[in-house]
């Protein structure tokens, strides 16, 4: 409060009334301030619309004369338990949309039975059917944008956004979406991944080594969903934040960088002196010591590379989904090559150009698909909660045709219901699944 009556820009706060009066008791009113308070619908309001809006039917008038004997039961007999209700339930601007929706844009209903009080015993009663019925009545008409590849139906469409509303909480974004499956089944899914990337290229025992590394390096990174970003690459950067993670010593990242390393020279020493009859306990224990500070750093380069080959973007100010996830795999494959490019070098001196190749291309790979938003995308967004039925094939088409449909709203890449009652209503009969983590991604 004492920031803002000293700032001299024109500013817009809003809040709650109660918490904004609690501010007001424990520090100092706004200065100079004009306040506006929102107040209930009233009426004469709702009188002045909902009629209007059943205006579209066609030339008979029977809809905007069903509101009209509606809102005269409502102004005749207010004392009425049913009208009382129905007053209430009207008295917010979502509920009157939803209304709208549910009885002047949908045919063969009629608003005279939000009047039975039998069926309707309470306010809270008819607000619960208001988002009952919203989504059937928002999807019995075909998608408003050309694009659409289909018409999605009524159950299709709730059964995806009880899934969206029940693990992201507030916000849909496309990044986050690996954050709705359990931790063990990424695990299992990105191990698969890694067994068949690495068991194209390499020998059962090299492959399953490399599978067990990389799915160990995940273990540790699979609660963390990566954010999108664009190219951001910067040598001095690079140079001056791997000066401080040494110098941090065990307080950093270096003791884990060190284990690292040693583990992955351990085991390169290990195939090595296992697969080679001459002199190959020398050549293992010669491979380890060289592979011992060369993981250690890729260890460390990897831990730094948000602040050396990335850089985080604004969600909500970016253009469109599309274009985010369009800047975000161009980061990734530039990322991914790096990647690739520095294990590809000692690879060749330890073998020949062939294998460097091949291991620079299983690192890409691993990587742009494990390490990077775009890859998480790809993985659990385009391909595993489509082939479980937990969310369409194409998501984006989908949020927007919900956008258009008053479902959903967006700003930016980022996605949300267009009021908490409607995804409340959805999570509270929304059944318990297993398969999904209990724990998010800060």
């Amino acid at each position: 409060m004492k920031a803002l009556n000293s700032n001299k820009m024109a500013v817009v706060v809003t809040s709650r009334a109660e918490e904004f009066a609690g501010a007001v008791r424990s520090a100092d009113v706004l200065t100079g301030a004009a306040a506006i308070e929102l107040s209930d619908l009233r009426l004469n309001d709702i009188a002045a619309y909902l009629p209007r809006t059943a205006a579209q039917r066609g030339p008979s008038t029977e809809g905007r004369l069903d509101w009209e004997a509606v809102l005269a039961e409502l102004r005749d007999h207010p004392e009425d338990d049913a009208a009382a209700n129905l007053t209430g339930a009207l008295s917010t601007p979502l509920m009157v949309g939803l209304a709208r929706t549910i009885y002047s844009d949908t045919p063969d209903t009629n608003p005279k039975e939000l009047l039975d009080g039998e069926m309707f015993r309470s306010q809270a009663m008819v607000e619960r059917h208001l988002l009952e019925a919203f989504l059937p009545a928002a999807y019995s008409h075909p998608p408003l944008r050309r694009s659409a590849a289909a018409r999605y139906t009524p159950g299709g469409a709730r059964k995806w956004l009880t899934h969206l509303a029940r693990d992201f909480t507030p916000e849909i974004t496309w990044w986050k979406l690996s954050s709705s499956v359990h931790p063990a089944t990424m695990l299992v899914i990105y191990t698969a991944i890694f067994a068949g990337v690495f068991g194209t290229l390499f020998r059962a025992d090299a492959a399953a080594y490399l599978t067990v590394i990389c799915a160990a390096i995940f273990i540790v990174h699979v609660l963390r969903a990566p954010r999108p970003a664009k190219v951001h690459f910067q040598m001095r950067e690079f140079a001056v934040a791997m000066r401080q993670e040494i110098a941090k010593g065990t307080q950093g990242s270096l003791d884990e960088a060190l284990v690292f390393g040693g583990v992955v020279g351990a085991g390169f020493g290990l195939l090595i002196a296992a697969n080679t009859l001459e002199h190959g306990l020398v050549r293992g224990i010669a491979l380890g010591l060289v592979c011992w500070p060369a993981g250690a750093l890729a260890y460390m380069g990897t831990a730094l590379r948000p602040r050396v080959l990335s850089r985080s973007v604004n969600t909500k100010a970016a253009p469109s989904p599309a274009q985010m996830i369009a800047d975000d795999r161009k980061c990734a494959i530039f990322r991914s090559l790096l990647y690739g490019l520095a294990v590809s070098v000692p690879t060749y001196s330890m073998f020949d150009l062939r294998r460097a190749a091949e291991m620079a291309g299983a690192v890409a790979i691993v990587f742009a698909l494990s390490g990077t938003a775009w890859g998480r995308w790809i993985v659990i967004g385009r391909f595993w909660l489509p082939l479980t039925r937990r969310l369409p094939w194409r998501l984006h088409a989908f949020l927007d045709d919900a956008c258009d449909r008053a479902v959903l709203r967006q700003t930016g890449a980022v996605y949300e219901f267009r009021h908490v009652a409607l995804r409340d209503n959805l999570r509270a009969a929304a059944p318990e699944d297993d398969d999904r983590s209990r724990q998010r991604p800060s």
